[in-house]
């Protein structure tokens, strides 16, 4: 008799060592039949029940488990990422704005739109009404420049259209009627007036935009 206690003594044991342990964190322990090991979860089944269903865990409540072999894995929490040090490319407004970007002479020689929506996201809501003002300075410029130069253009060519016809007429002839080289004369005063006017132009718009970079950029 007591050789067949001691037989199912060491058959349970036996059982108990082939079985797979997890050791919670807080101290239990539970024998199991481990199926799965992922890097964030534990699938088993409970002992006994090698045909019942799966259960599955989170790893981060388990310190380890023993394997049926006596093999010990602890598990150990994922060390935090480093986060490397990285320039922002945005420049540091005072105290108590956001950021905003720099921009260059070229940003400002787009459109008025394009202008109009920087100013009004400018963090410094005090140069927000300046930089509008800017702005359509600019655009003001731009027209006005782009209207004289199209013009001096224009009273130019016709200039010399009418100058080709003065010669003309003057050879065919063999005399000069005023009714042939006074519009060319007229014409080309008018085209040197405009042109004049459009430099003017191109160095106010040019003043501007710099005087808009640099408010933005301050």
């Amino acid at each position: 008799m007591k050789a067949f206690y001691f037989i199912v003594f060491l058959t349970g044991l036996c059982r108990l060592n082939a079985q797979d342990t997890i050791v919670y964190k807080n101290g239990l322990r539970t024998p199991v039949l481990l199926k799965e090991i992922s890097p964030s979860e534990i699938r088993y089944k409970r002992e006994g029940m090698s045909d019942g269903p799966d259960y599955v865990i989170s790893k981060a409540d388990v310190d380890r488990v023993v394997y049926k072999n006596g093999v010990s894995e602890t598990f150990q929490p994922p060390a935090a990422p480093v986060q490397e040090s990285v320039q922002s490319p945005v420049l540091q407004a005072p105290e108590g704005l956001s950021y905003h970007e720099k921009i260059d002479y070229r940003t400002a020689k787009k459109n008025y739109r394009t202008l109009k929506e920087l100013a009004l996201s400018h963090p410094n809501a005090n140069r927000q009404q300046t930089l509008m003002g800017l702005a359509r300075d600019i655009s003001q410029h731009k027209n006005a420049q782009d209207g004289t130069r199209t013009g001096a253009i224009v009273c130019g060519g016709l200039a010399i259209g009418g100058t080709f016809l003065y010669a003309l007429s003057y050879a065919l002839s063999n005399r000069s009627e005023p009714a042939f080289y006074t519009p060319p004369a007229i014409l080309g005063g008018l085209a040197v007036a405009l042109g004049s006017v459009s430099i003017v132009y191109n160095i106010r718009l040019r003043d501007k935009r710099k005087e808009f970079v640099n408010l933005y950029n301050e």
